[in-house]
């Protein structure tokens, strides 16, 4: 420990990045991908100090690095003999969501904005709300 960093003391398998992504979003996934020693050394200072296996270490970073208030919050009322959430778990329900996000509104949305940012909305509406506050005004044939 004089290094003040943690090595893995026996090659315990655990779950990649898109496991992260699976359970708890983006926020550990990215963090995953831009600081991959620092999730490391988190994950092995957790299992070290609650001594528990490595996927519920990666568990338990992942819902830390997703919202850090919740996760405390919820090792509190373990600590006081509450429920004890499993974090290696993958909510189905939550990953349909998710993906139902990703391919059907994502795309809608996106294509709303790219028709205002364009300026395409106010040749076809000219007279809308949002081209007259804006002063997007566009007359066809006029430029």
């Amino acid at each position: 420990k004089a290094t003040q960093r943690w090595e893995a003391t026996c090659e315990e398998e655990g779950y990649g990045p898109s496991g992260s992504l699976l359970r708890f979003g983006p926020l550990p996934f990215f963090k995953r991908l831009t600081n991959p020693d620092e999730y490391e050394q988190a994950v092995l200072k957790y299992q070290a100090t609650e001594k528990c296996s490595r996927l519920e270490a990666q568990g338990n970073m992942d819902a830390f690095f997703e919202n850090p208030q919740d996760w405390a919050m919820q090792k509190m009322e373990e600590r006081k003999g509450g429920y004890k959430r499993d974090y290696t778990l993958i909510d189905t329900q939550k990953v349909v969501l998710t993906l139902t996000w990703a391919i059907i509104v994502t795309p809608i949305v996106f294509s709303i904005f790219f028709d205002l940012v364009s300026g395409n909305y106010c040749v076809e509406n000219p007279a809308a709300n949002f081209c007259v506050f804006t002063g997007k005004i566009i007359h066809p044939g006029r430029y």
